[in-house]
């Protein structure tokens, strides 16, 4: 991630994208993930995966979402292309605010909607306010709770992601108690045509 050279990206990008095959392979993967991102897998095997996720800036008038807060079954690293990112990580506290804890249930080879299954109630305190800027490469481990939002909500961000080995045990969703968790849209599927614009988008910004 450290040593990707700007060039050399954007020429892997017009690789898939001048092969339709390997665009639609891309596509049958990717999908808009339920805290509101763009998520473009970009390579996949059993071990690992490279994916794009863009968050998209917001319109005049429109809410932010608010990502729940959640850990991964898998440890990722991640460079910021674009924009930036504020992460939230959280922990386990006896004072913090009561949330919703939920067990989210999907395999890798399987596009969402997956399964949130409440599974108890707990209190979380915020541990560490974060900021990663275009050019930054982090690191987050599979046992992390945390949040992530735009840097600037007039402009998008976009990251590329580098995942791990999962673990065998679900992921964690936590919602403040009572309130709607987010879920999966039932038809988050990306088109071809979807896919090829976003990728033409962000060599053009590059």
């Amino acid at each position: 991630m450290a040593d990707l050279r700007r060039h050399e990206f954007i020429d892997y990008l017009n690789a898939i994208l001048k092969n339709e095959p390997s665009l639609n392979k891309v596509a049958s993967h990717s999908s808009v993930h339920a805290n509101g991102f763009t998520k473009l897998v970009l390579e996949r095997s059993p071990q690992v995966a490279l994916r794009l996720h863009i968050w998209e800036p917001f319109q005049p008038g429109q809410e932010e979402q608010i990502e729940n807060i959640h850990d991964h079954v898998w440890p990722f690293a991640s460079r910021v292309l674009l924009g930036g990112l504020s992460e939230e990580q959280f922990g386990a506290s006896g004072t913090g605010p009561l949330m919703d804890h939920y067990r989210y249930l999907r395999g890798r080879a399987t596009l969402p909607p997956g399964k949130l299954l409440l599974h108890e109630q707990v209190r979380l305190n915020t541990l560490n306010n974060l900021s990663h800027p275009a050019g930054t490469v982090y690191r987050v481990d599979n046992t992390v709770l945390h949040r992530a939002r735009n840097f600037d909500s007039g402009a998008h961000t976009v990251t590329l992601v580098l995942t791990g080995t999962p673990r065998n045990t679900p992921a964690s969703v936590y919602t403040p108690a009572g309130l709607r968790v987010r879920e999966d849209l039932r038809n988050a599927r990306l088109a071809m045509a979807s896919v090829r614009q976003l990728i033409d988008r962000i060599i053009a910004a590059l």
